[in-house]
């Protein structure tokens, strides 16, 4: 249970024309899936991956994956959630197939992972995500959408090819640090774990728990929705230490929220807030020092990523644009329409 927040936050977000955004640490190098097509494309209903860099916009990856026992009129191939490593050196992302109104398609193998670059290859089944250094991943399989909750993921070295079954359920896009350590958030525990330990998250009386690490794994990010009379936040949390702390709270239960991103060192994190419309907001995590970001002509940010080093946030618009805002010091500098 995630609570109603956390259900608005994502029926929203999957509206977004740009709804997975993944940047390399300095900004300079830009992933997402999109719809959209390029002047002079043919409209079409597939979602591919572009990237966006110095060189401008390419599309990365367009052909629809080979999966097996998908030949059939009806299906409509996609590639989606991208993650990039902090270089850019690896690539990865999701390919699946979806075919309505028929869903006997989804009786075989549904979606592949690929990783293009460091560690090029196909992980196996299930949707892909990856760590920050682009050397640990998981698989997730559909089931995380049921109301199972038990194991659905295998968590995966790509430099070795072992794998391991996570004990836990996990609901993509899954964060992992670049030790491995990959936040847990089910609906019988909250923990940052690994193979070889689990530390538990601190449990209040509410649903909710962690959406995301820091790439270093020392600072959790989590989420609670308003609940019992208390109200909604998202919170951090140093395992090392112990030491607790909200960044935003939300007294109206009504008021749906999003976390976006987080930087290398935790930071600076980024969130979305409703009321009057989609805001975006990048907060310091030590001062608790909080900056609403502006976006062109007053729109609302209905997807976004914070790059590693905390130098650039890239949003998807609710006028249909992809942004980047170069920042400096958590305060808005430049602002610079991609798409």
């Amino acid at each position: 249970m995630k609570g109603l927040a956390f259900l608005l936050a994502a029926a929203l977000a999957a509206r977004a024309q740009f709804p997975s955004l993944a940047p390399t640490d300095d900004g300079k190098q830009l992933y997402f899936s999109t719809t959209l097509r390029l002047p002079g494309e043919t409209p079409g209903s597939d979602s591919r991956i572009f990237r966006y860099s110095d060189a401008g916009l390419e599309l990365f990856a367009a052909q629809p994956p080979d999966l097996p026992g998908y030949h059939d009129a009806y299906i409509q191939p996609a590639f989606y959630m991208p993650f990039v490593s902090d270089d850019g050196r690896t690539v990865a992302y999701t390919g699946d197939a979806y075919c309505p109104p028929f869903y006997a398609c989804l009786a075989g193998p549904y979606a592949t992972g690929v990783v293009r670059g460091r560690n090029a290859g196909s992980p196996g089944e299930g949707t892909l995500s990856v760590s920050h250094n682009g050397r640990w991943a998981t698989l997730t399989a559909r089931n995380y959408s049921g109301g199972h909750s038990g194991p659905n993921s295998y968590f995966m070295d790509l430099v070795t090819g072992d794998r391991t079954l996570v004990p836990y359920q996990l609901f993509p896009p899954v964060s992992i640090a670049d030790d491995g350590s990959t936040a847990v958030s089910s609906s019988y525990i909250q923990a940052v774990w690994r193979p070889d330990r689990t530390l538990p998250v601190p449990l209040t009386m509410r649903p909710g728990g962690p959406v995301a690490l820091s790439a270093d794994g020392r600072t959790v990010v989590g989420m609670e929705p308003a609940f019992g009379g208390a109200p909604g936040d998202i919170y951090v949390y140093r395992p090392e230490s112990g030491l607790r702390a909200n960044i935003a709270e939300f007294p109206d239960p009504n008021e749906p929220f999003q976390y976006l991103g987080i930087s290398n060192d935790g930071t600076w994190v980024l969130y979305r807030r409703s009321g009057p419309q989609w805001q975006a907001v990048l907060v310091n995590t030590a001062t608790l020092r909080a900056a609403v970001i502006p976006l062109p002509n007053g729109a609302a940010a209905t997807s976004g990523a914070l790059s590693g080093y905390a130098n650039t946030a890239f949003f998807g618009t609710s006028d249909g644009h992809l942004v980047a805002v170069d920042l400096a010091d958590g305060v808005p500098a430049a602002v610079r329409t991609l798409w």
